[in-house]
């Protein structure tokens, strides 16, 4: 006759296999719960960035400047500068506008703000930027450079006007 040993029970305890499932499913419920946080946040991030975007393009679009009129005479030259656009530049948008006349750059245009309205750029002694005599020196071509948006381009033949040179 055979005999049949039992084994001896072991003395190391383990979990039950319903425990085992309850721990799986909490984990996988917590990880789902980690990822959707995760996603959403980002989500987030990635919609505040675009909307930040957009706004600056749109400013862009509606923002223009346009040379009105310029001068020179004895003092210097001077630049009118018109928001031909639908944009209200700020005080710092409008230190930054800037104007170059052949290789001289000159900043600043305080006054100008909302749509229609202009500003004056004078600069004095530097007549040598800007043609002196009328025709005879040939085109000169101004520039106006926007923070924001579009600026505008110049080109002229210094004529008489007055007492005083202009385009």
């Amino acid at each position: 006759m055979k005999t049949i040993r039992f084994a001896a029970k072991s003395k190391r305890k383990g979990i039950t296999p319903v425990i085992a499932i309850v721990l799986l499913l909490m984990m996988t419920v917590a990880a789902a719960g980690m990822a959707y946080m995760w996603i959403m946040s980002l989500q987030e991030d990635i919609a505040t960035t675009t909307d930040k975007d957009l706004a600056a393009l749109q400013e862009t679009k509606n923002a223009r400047l346009s040379i009105e009129s310029v001068w020179n005479d004895t003092n210097g030259f001077g630049i009118m500068i018109k928001n031909a656009g639908t944009y209200t530049f700020t005080a710092t948008d409008a230190t930054n506008i800037r104007t170059q006349v052949g290789t001289y750059t000159a900043s600043g245009c305080a006054t100008i703000a909302g749509p229609g309205t202009t500003c004056t750029i004078t600069v004095t002694q530097a007549q040598q930027q800007f043609p002196i005599t009328p025709g005879s020196d040939g085109e000169v071509t101004i520039k106006v450079i926007s923070p924001k948006g579009l600026g505008d381009t110049y080109s002229c033949s210094v004529t008489n006007v007055g007492s005083h040179k202009s385009c």
